[in-house]
C-alpha cells in the first residue's frame, strides 16, 4: 500500500474533487414484451426494471426490486463493486485491473445487422444479434436482439458484462420482443462519492468457492485456478498442464493470443504455449476484432496499438476509440476531437461529446443538441438537430427534426425532406422509411428520395 503525502493545497483539491460533478446520460429500462401479453396483465407489469447512468468513465446501474442493488464500475481499471444497499454490505466482482481479462462471461461473437435502424427514447439504434441455435419446442430459431446506439457510451452489468463489445449502448435487448427496452433517456450530474463504497458498508463473503470455475479460452486450451483461486494458468482438454498458474486472469482468446495479467496486474498478451507475446507493460488492454487493434493504458492514460504490439497513438489521452474510416476520436481535458492514423490531432479536443464520423465529418451532441461538421477545417454545417447519424454513404446522414426525419448531403443542406415518422440509414443505395411512425406503410427510396420497388433491390 503506498502511502501519500498530501499538501494543503492537495489536499483542498481533493475535497473539492470529491464533489465533483460527473455528466452523465441516465437510461430507465422497463420490460419489452409482446402487446398481447402486455394487454393481459396491464397493472402487474412495472414501469422501470433498471436505471443506468454511463459516460466514457463510469457506469452506475441500479435494480429495482425487494432487494435492490447497486453496481459500480470503473471504465479505466475495470474495478465493480455490487452494493446491497438494504444490508449496508458490499461486494467486490471484479478487482481493479481485473476487467478486461476476467470479465467475459460468455463467448458471444455479435452478428451486426446493416441497414436496420429503430427509434428507441429518440435515438436511433442499429441492430446486433446472436444466435442462440433453435427451439427446443417449436425448432425456430432463437435470435437474441441488441438494439444499440453510438450516440451513448456502452453500458454493461452483472451477467450481460459482454454488452461492453458493443460500440454504443444497448437500448433493447429481447427475444421474439421479449426482453428489456429504455422507455426514458435524460441528461444528469452525478458527485464521485456516488462512485465509491460508503464507509459505513461492510464487505459481503463469496457465496461459492471458484476452485471449479473452469473457463474454454479457446479449442481445447481451458483455465484453471491454483489450489487457493488467487492465480491462474493454462491447460488442454485431457487436463494436462500448459502452464503454472501465475497469472492473476486470462481471457478468452482472439485467434492465436489471448489477453491477460500477471502477479502485478499488468496486461499483456500470451499465446497457446502461455509463451508472452506482447510484454505485461500495460495497465489495461482490450482488443478489437474490427480494427485488429489494442487500446492500452499506461498509468492513467490510453493509446492504441497494432496487432503486433506497435504503437498506433501514443498513451496521452485520458480515452481514445479505435480507428475507424481513418480517425479515432480522443479525449483529453474532458473534452473531444479526433486523430487521424498517425496519431495526428486533425480536430483540436475542443467538443463535449464525438457521437460518431466517417471519412469526411463528424457529429457532436452537446446535451440532448447534434450537430454535423466537417473534419478538414471543422465547419460547421448544421446544429439544434434531435438526432444526426452517418449512413453507408458517405456524403448522406439520415438526421431527426422535431418527430420528422429526414437526410442531409454533405454540405449540411436537407436532400430529403423531414417527413418521415421512421427511416433508416442507407444502405448499398437504399433507405426504408416509413411516412407515419406506426410503421404500416414501409417503402424504400434512392438516394434522391425517389420510391424504389422491391424487385429493383433484388
Amino acid at each position: 500500500m503506498k502511502r501519500i503525502t498530501l499538501t494543503l493545497t492537495a489536499l483542498l483539491m481533493s475535497c473539492v474533487a470529491t464533489y465533483a460533478q460527473n455528466k452523465m446520460f441516465k437510461i430507465e429500462y422497463g420490460p419489452a414484451l409482446p402487446a398481447e401479453v402486455a394487454a393481459e396483465h396491464p397493472d402487474e407489469i412495472p414501469e422501470t426494471l433498471f436505471e443506468g447512468w454511463v459516460n466514457k468513465d463510469l457506469i452506475r446501474f441500479y435494480t429495482h426490486g425487494e432487494s435492490p442493488t447497486i453496481q459500480l464500475t470503473k471504465k479505466a481499471t475495470g474495478q465493480s463493486t455490487i452494493l446491497y444497499p438494504s444490508q449496508e454490505l458490499y461486494y467486490t466482482l471484479i478487482g481493479e485491473n481485473e476487467a478486461v481479462a476476467n470479465a467475459a462471461t460468455e463467448d458471444m461473437e455479435l452478428e451486426y445487422i446493416p441497414g436496420k435502424q429503430k427509434n428507441i427514447a429518440g435515438y436511433i439504434c442499429k441492430l446486433a444479434q446472436f444466435d442462440l441455435g433453435s427451439d427446443e419446442d417449436t425448432d425456430a430459431p432463437s435470435i437474441l436482439e441488441f438494439w444499440y446506439t453510438e450516440a451513448i457510451p456502452t453500458i454493461y452489468w452483472g451477467d450481460y458484462d459482454f454488452l461492453r463489445q458493443l460500440p454504443g449502448a444497448v437500448l433493447e435487448m429481447s427475444i421474439g420482443g421479449t426482453g428489456i427496452i429504455a422507455n426514458k433517456i435524460s441528461q444528469d450530474e452525478l458527485k464521485n462519492e456516488e462512485f465509491e463504497i460508503p464507509v459505513d458498508y461492510t464487505e459481503a463473503q463469496p457465496a461459492a468457492d471458484i476452485a471449479d470455475d473452469v473457463t474454454e479460452l479457446t479449442e481445447g486450451i481451458h483455465s484453471y485456478y491454483n489450489d487457493d483461486n488467487t492465480l491462474v494458468g493454462l491447460r488442454d482438454a485431457d487436463d494436462n498442464i500448459i502452464t503454472e498458474a501465475i497469472f492473476t486472469s486470462i481471457a478468452v482468446f482472439d485467434g492465436e493470443t489471448g489477453i491477460a495479467s500477471d502477479g502485478s496486474y499488468n496486461y499483456g498478451t500470451i499465446d497457446k504455449k502461455g509463451k508472452t507475446i506482447i510484454p505485461f507493460n500495460y495497465s489495461y488492454l482490450a482488443f478489437d476484432e474490427n480494427s485488429q487493434q489494442y487500446l492500452f493504458g499506461k498509468g492513467d492514460f490510453f493509446g492504441l496499438m497494432d496487432i503486433n504490439g506497435q504503437e498506433i497513438i501514443q498513451p496521452k489521452y485520458e480515452m481514445v476509440s479505435f480507428i475507424k474510416n481513418g480517425y479515432a476520436s480522443f479525449q483529453q481535458n474532458e473534452k473531444n476531437g479526433l486523430l487521424d492514423a498517425q496519431g495526428k490531432e486533425v480536430v483540436p479536443a475542443q467538443y463535449s461529446y464525438i457521437a460518431d464520423h466517417n471519412a469526411s465529418h463528424f457529429i457532436v451532441v452537446d446535451g440532448e443538441s447534434y450537430s454535423l461538421h466537417t473534419i478538414k477545417g471543422q465547419k460547421s454545417l448544421i446544429s439544434g438537430l434531435q438526432h444526426i447519424s452517418t449512413t453507408d454513404e458517405p456524403n448522406i446522414f439520415l438526421a431527426l427534426k422535431g418527430d420528422k426525419y429526414g437526410y442531409l448531403d454533405q454540405h449540411g443542406k436537407v436532400l430529403i425532406p423531414f417527413k418521415y415518422g421512421y427511416a433508416s440509414i442507407f444502405t448499398n443505395g437504399v433507405a426504408t422509411v416509413s411516412l407515419d411512425d406506426d410503421l404500416e406503410d414501409m417503402f424504400m427510396i434512392d438516394t434522391k428520395g425517389q420510391p424504389v420497388a422491391a424487385t429493383e433491390v433484388e
